[in-house]
């Protein structure tokens, strides 16, 4: 399954982390629903730019668009989402260079 980086910022800032086991238990519970699963969860300081940086894996690039979507449409975070590869599918990629 693609591998993507899920960056978050929390929209209530520091209040809003109390909430943020239950948020995140919800987060996996619904990647898992839509057929992906979140890998890891980090918390980072990164001052002012990230508070939460996600690895996850989804079956495909809408389906993480949809989950990114139904993420930010809570109003809780927002976030960023990049497609990541593993070394394996970067060598694949470079393999097909000219």
């Amino acid at each position: 399954m693609p591998t993507y980086v899920m960056l978050a910022k929390m929209s209530a800032g520091i209040k809003g982390l109390k909430d943020a086991p239950e948020r995140l238990r919800m987060s996996h519970e619904l990647f898992k629903s839509m057929g992906g699963e979140v890998k890891a969860v980090y918390m980072v300081e990164v001052m002012d730019s990230w508070d939460i940086v996600a690895v996850a894996e989804a079956p495909d690039d809408q389906t993480m668009a949809k989950l990114a979507m139904k993420v930010g449409a809570k109003g809780l975070i927002t976030t960023e989402t990049m497609r990541a590869f593993t070394e394996d599918e970067l060598n694949h990629l470079v393999s097909a260079l000219p």
